[in-house]
């Protein structure tokens, strides 16, 4: 068995796209800890591309992570074209 948490949970909470909400992140690991407990495979989705979130993540316990979507990457990569070739850091 596996439990996927996804961004839907923030819009289910009135709190849509508010990921560091008090509230969510309760949530979250109110559901994680619960899996833990039952031995479910818990993942979840990070949706900003953010390495040290990615990191926090998996340190959590994470199994595993959905990474970004091709909305925000082309975002980041219209507004600063150099830092996504990897010619500057961002």
């Amino acid at each position: 068995m596996r439990c996927f948490l996804d961004p839907s949970i923030s819009a289910s909470l009135e709190l849509t796209g508010q990921f560091e909400a008090e509230e969510f992140s309760n949530v979250i690991k109110t559901i994680s800890e619960r899996c833990a407990r039952n031995r479910v495979a818990c993942g979840l989705h990070v949706v900003m591309p953010d390495v040290s979130l990615l990191r926090q993540r998996l340190g959590e316990g994470y199994l595993f992570i959905a990474y970004s979507i091709d909305a925000v990457f082309l975002r980041k990569s219209a507004t600063n074209p150099q830092a996504a070739s990897g010619m500057v850091s961002a």
